[in-house]
């Protein structure tokens, strides 16, 4: 099982990605840092979507989980199990998100 991490700061601009993640996606991490999530992943997706996962994990403050197409820097789709968290200072406010994404075996 591969599972690609990546934490972003509260606006959505990358922080880190692991391993796992340059291997998948074919970005290296010195490629991504500082810039957002958005610019590499999440253009096959409706805007409507990302819409709401933004409004669910800023505002509710939850644990957004779904399966979604993402795509590697060849631009070939794959599939995979996406959960983004917050993650909270003592005071409760959003300072990291954590997604993790787990390929979705071919049957």
């Amino acid at each position: 099982m591969i599972e690609q991490i990546i934490i972003t700061d509260p606006d959505g601009k990358i922080l880190y990605i692991n391993r796992a993640a340059e291997n998948t996606t074919g970005y290296f991490q010195y490629e991504v840092v500082g810039r957002k999530s958005s610019e590499f992943w999440g253009k096959q997706m409706p805007d409507i979507f990302y819409e709401k996962m933004w409004r669910f994990i800023k505002k509710e403050k939850g644990t957004f989980k779904t399966r979604l197409l993402n795509k590697r820097k060849t631009g070939e789709l794959y599939e995979v199990d996406f959960a983004i968290s917050p993650i909270f200072d003592v005071k409760k406010n959003i300072i990291f998100y954590v997604g993790i994404e787990v390929m979705v075996k071919k049957s």
